[in-house]
């Protein structure tokens, strides 16, 4: 999986941050309000995420953006979710993110050998 830039963390985090809880899915339009940018330069945003696996959405739906959390059988996606969870960009209050968490945990326990 290719690295993600600073902003392209700050875009998951706060897709994370709008996860589960009943909540209707965030728009393009409230994605750019909440940073500061444009709808164009967020779509480019949510398109690099999508390109990387991150994230999908249904062609011409509205708020219809979501995680792929299909893709947690995915190592590398694993190990990217922790790193984001370590350097203080995810929402650690996510019932995802927690499971992630204490995996990782368990990980280092036990040498990083297995989980």
């Amino acid at each position: 999986m290719r690295k993600m830039s600073d902003l392209q963390r700050e875009t998951l985090n706060l897709l994370l941050s709008h996860v589960g809880g009943g909540q209707v899915p965030i728009s393009r339009r409230e994605i750019a309000q909440q940073l500061g940018t444009s709808i164009q330069n967020a779509q480019a945003r949510l398109e690099a995420l999508r390109s990387k696996g991150w994230i999908t959405w249904e062609p011409e739906r509205a708020r219809s953006i979501r995680l792929r959390l299909d893709r947690l059988r995915d190592a590398s996606f694993v190990v990217e979710v922790i790193a984001i969870l370590r350097d203080g960009w995810g929402d650690t209050t996510d019932p995802v993110a927690q499971h992630i968490g204490k995996a990782y945990e368990t990980w280092k326990e036990r040498g990083g050998t297995a989980v």
